[in-house]
């Protein structure tokens, strides 16, 4: 258990993509973000500001990732709401896998 209060609940990941990966998730059954109360959202992006900032200390890292995904053609196997916290390093082997259509302007600009 990393943090915990009424309305949201925060573990290790079981299967863990690197070391220090969180799952932060609301005790209340949403299927994806889009199902859930506006004031619960907002509360847990409070919650997931708060891991990042305890992954951030207890992980060495060189940045954080956080990803939701919401409906099984964005990748979403668990059908319970949550959203991960995964500490990213440069060389570490997890990344995502572009179309050859996608045409990056580079550093800072909007793909």
């Amino acid at each position: 258990m990393v943090y915990e209060d009424d309305d949201a609940v925060d573990f290790m990941d079981l299967q863990r993509i690197t070391e220090g990966h969180v799952l932060v998730i609301p005790k209340q059954h949403w299927v994806t973000l889009a199902d859930g109360s506006e004031h619960l959202a907002g509360h847990l992006a409070t919650v997931l500001k708060k891991v990042n900032q305890m992954v951030s200390r207890a992980v060495d890292c060189q940045g954080i990732l956080n990803e939701v995904m919401n409906g099984e053609a964005a990748g979403q196997e668990v059908f319970h709401l949550h959203r991960h916290v995964m500490p990213r390093n440069e060389g570490d082997g997890f990344g995502w896998t572009y179309p050859e259509s996608y045409d990056a302007i580079g550093p800072g600009g909007l793909g």
